[in-house]
């Protein structure tokens, strides 16, 4: 069990976060408004592979007052990650949330939403690709399907791959939007980014990266009507095995750019020293709390808040 205690989580700077949670407050919770959307994507850092049961219970369910987005229906649902995580795990949402719930929600007695689209070993280049969005989200029925996977490309359903992922962030986006407790009046703030490894195995991936992942971001806004969003980047970690991830100087110097373009609406995030598993590509469950701890921290410098 790791050392963050039942009530307080630690932050930089020796900071302490008081977490309240429990049924009481979920339901005074569905009570406030709903204001602000903020959308995970990218691949397994991502999906996240920290287990619940190894911290504190407060931390490893939403605070109270935020919603998630399930996968597996349109309405927003509470109480649990688990309604787009694998069962029992947890992502760098946990302590990304719970940090913007006690600094910005708690205090402005208001609600968000999440909404997270993940995919283990998924690349802009393929997985995430534009190709063909427009016709699947014309297409419910497919789209539903893909939704449904368990995989990103489930090879005894289909022969061909196609590429979904982006389709599926922006239908779950506009639907969490048109939804009855948003009511029309939801903004989509920032979109939190933890992808890049699967595009560091190619150089001719890595290359692409910036110019993929600006068409991604410039599209999202537009389709979402969000001109402001903001982009916090997690940087691939530079620790990889450069072997098995040759295109990794180029993935980190093409995130770098792309966030050094964005000016005021993005920043990255360094992983550098995240702890991980023994296969040194995941974080584990301290890892995952840093990563998203300094997510957090760096979305509130864009807010200048921090």
């Amino acid at each position: 069990m790791l050392s963050l205690g039942i009530a307080l989580l630690c932050l930089p700077g020796g900071q302490a976060l008081s977490i309240h949670s429990g049924h009481r407050d979920i339901e005074q919770a569905k009570e406030l408004p709903l204001t602000d959307i903020f959308l995970l994507a990218g691949q397994s850092n991502c999906v996240g592979l920290g287990k619940q049961d190894q911290i504190a219970s407060d931390v490893a369910t939403p605070p109270s007052n935020a919603f998630v987005w399930p996968r597996s229906r349109n309405d927003w649902e509470t109480g649990t990650w688990n309604a787009f995580n694998l069962p029992g795990l947890f992502g760098p949402e946990a302590s990304f949330f719970h940090m913007i719930a006690n600094q910005i929600y708690q205090p402005a007695k208001e609600s968000f939403g999440v909404v997270k689209v993940a995919k283990i070993n998924t690349s802009v280049k393929n997985d995430w690709s534009l190709e063909n969005y427009e016709n699947l989200l014309a297409n419910q029925t497919m789209l539903g399907q893909f939704k449904m996977w368990g995989n990103r490309w489930e090879r005894n359903i289909s022969d061909v791959f196609t590429p979904w992922l982006f389709a599926n962030l922006v239908d779950s986006a506009k639907k969490a939007l048109k939804s009855d407790r948003c009511g029309g009046k939801c903004n989509v703030k920032a979109l939190l980014w933890v992808q890049g490894e699967a595009d560091a195995h190619e150089d001719e991936y890595a290359m692409e990266y910036e110019n993929s992942l600006k068409l991604l971001v410039d599209k999202l806004r537009d389709e979402l009507g969000a001109p402001d969003l903001k982009v916090i980047v997690a940087q691939v970690s530079p620790e990889l095995d450069k072997k098995g991830y040759p295109g990794l100087p180029l993935m980190l110097q093409a995130q770098q750019s792309f966030v050094r373009h964005e000016g005021d609406k993005a920043a990255l995030v360094k992983s550098n020293d995240l702890e991980k598993f023994s296969d040194n590509l995941h974080y584990n469950e301290t890892g995952l709390q840093e990563l998203g701890s300094r997510m957090a921290w760096a979305y509130l410098k864009l807010l200048g808040l921090h």
